[in-house]
């Protein structure tokens, strides 16, 4: 009642419907905290002995924390939305990243010598802000692509490179925050969902992680699971 609808994880806050009986039409209204996605992130280009392991470095994003959706003809929508993007670059083998504190600049070089190798990650968080158009496929399914721009304000806490490994002494933890990241980014975004309830998601961003000139160049590719209301 009132135009509202609301999803297990999703809040759907739609117009009143004044559609007849057995349209298809999608509706038009807001949406908050919409698009909950977990997955793995690959770096692509990168330089030769920078190898980020997929299979360990993970992704969460929000889509939508807010977005409005219009609809533009009888299964189609278009949506403009704002979210967050988590992600952690894990880097595998016999190198670790390494970061200048004086200047930030970033780079990657091998553990001290006779310790043994833990983790070396990077940790970047960005607000994202994107454009979809949303097509409905039928039996259900609905397809959602379009781009979307990633801003980071500035260097912070939440950026960052954290590294482990076994020294003679013991466990070793070196952390160097405030790295330079890209302040703006691009991602074409691609989601497949089910009944507005699971889907599949893909982003890949062209433009460089860190900051121009503060670090090696390397590029992402994301995929996972998305819990919707979509």
């Amino acid at each position: 009642p009132g135009g509202w609808n609301c999803d297990i994880v999703g809040i759907q806050v739609s117009k009143p419907d004044y559609r007849p009986q057995g349209s298809k039409l999608a509706p038009s209204g807001f949406a908050f905290f919409s698009g909950w996605g977990f997955g793995f992130t690959h770096a692509s280009g990168t330089p030769q002995g920078l190898k980020v392991n997929m299979g360990r470095s993970f992704n969460f994003c929000i889509e939508d924390i807010l977005a409005y959706r219009h609809r533009v003809w009888r299964k189609g929508s278009l949506s403009v939305g704002m979210g967050i993007d988590l992600k952690n670059y894990r880097m595998t083998g016999t190198k670790r990243f390494l970061c200048d504190p004086s200047t930030q600049m970033v780079s990657y070089g091998p553990y001290p010598e006779g310790s043994t190798p833990g983790t070396s990650k990077i940790r970047t968080l960005s607000t994202t802000y994107n454009l979809k158009y949303i097509q409905m496929l039928g039996r259900g399914f609905r397809l959602a692509v379009g781009p979307e721009i990633s801003l980071v304000r500035k260097p912070g806490k939440k950026h960052e490179i954290y590294t482990t490994y076994t020294s003679e002494q013991g466990e070793e933890k070196e952390r160097f925050r405030n790295i330079r990241t890209n302040r703006v980014g691009l991602n074409l975004v691609g989601i497949v969902s089910y009944r507005n309830k699971l889907g599949l998601y893909v982003k890949y961003s062209p433009t460089d992680v860190l900051d121009d000139g503060f670090g090696p160049s390397f590029q992402t590719l994301t995929t996972g699971i998305m819990i919707m209301g979509l």
